[in-house]
């Protein structure tokens, strides 16, 4: 009997397969963040290569990993969410801006919370006055800012 009685496929063997980088830092992230280890977390995350940007799976790991720090590490929170944000921004478009909202009400309610509202109020004036030229941010920014939307 032969040792395998099925034919060859004709795809390669698993040696000629790419083999993946160690160490799976995504993967370990994942594990950290499960197990509830900031610690881990941003020990992995600072070893992760450079992800590509795009509307893909890197933002929400990376919204992801931010929420399981920000109890023990705000500021690396606060600087993950902003540039976040940041980058929705420079996408220039509605629906990237109405995303960036979503990160910017996170680094609100943390501000919030550690007793830095004027810090807030700071960054959300910086914001506006470096996107004045794009009015539709700007109305977005106005929403949050937490004052009448209609004078």
């Amino acid at each position: 009997m032969p040792p395998w009685p099925l034919p060859e496929t004709g795809l390669p063997t698993a040696s000629e397969r790419q083999k993946l980088p160690a160490p799976m830092t995504e993967v370990l992230i994942d594990i950290a963040i499960a197990e509830k280890r900031p610690d881990d977390v941003l020990r992995w995350y600072d070893r992760r290569k450079p992800q590509p940007r795009g509307w893909g799976d890197s933002w929400l790991s990376d919204d992801r990993i931010a929420g399981a720090v920000v109890g023990v590490y705000p500021d690396r929170a606060l600087a993950i969410w902003k540039t976040m944000a940041e980058s929705h921004i420079g996408l220039t478009n509605v629906r990237a801006y109405e995303t960036a909202a979503g990160y910017l009400r996170k680094v609100h309610r943390t501000l919030k919370k550690l007793g830095k509202e004027r810090e807030w109020q700071g960054y959300l004036s910086a914001l506006r006055k470096t996107n004045a030229r794009k009015p539709r941010l700007v109305e977005i920014l106005d929403g949050l800012g937490g004052g009448r939307i209609i004078d």
